[in-house]
């Protein structure tokens, strides 16, 4: 089995037609990134792709299954799905999933921009 590493590799050079992707190693993972927007994640060898409310329908209808995270204390799932079955080796079969999954990014990253800062009032 490739490594996480190898597979970020792997997805960046794929995923090159939607600009400029890059990965970062994280939690010991992979952040795959467009710009600034996180729109994929590796894990454990899997490759998952952001969701939200727009487009996380089509990857239920398809019986793609959510990232979820084990801690010590308790498990979170999180808004990545599964990538599905042979888009990681045809970009055609990859191109509309990672398009919504951008799209879901970047609605995620102007939320958090638009929020307030939070800012530490003087005692």
């Amino acid at each position: 089995m490739a490594s996480d590493r190898d597979l970020a590799d792997h997805v960046e050079r794929l995923c090159a037609p939607l600009g400029q992707v890059w990965s970062r190693n994280m939690f010991g993972g992979c952040g795959i990134y467009r710009d600034r927007a996180m729109f994929g994640l590796i894990a454990r060898g899997v490759f998952y792709l952001k969701t939200d409310a727009v487009n996380r329908p089509d990857f239920d209808a398809a019986g793609l299954e959510p990232f979820v995270h084990h801690s010590a204390t308790r498990t979170l799932t999180m808004s990545y799905h599964r990538a599905p079955e042979g888009s990681l080796e045809d970009w055609p079969v990859m191109e509309p999933w990672a398009q919504g999954s951008v799209s879901a990014a970047e609605r995620a990253f102007a939320k958090r921009a638009k929020r307030p800062s939070r800012t530490r009032r003087k005692a």
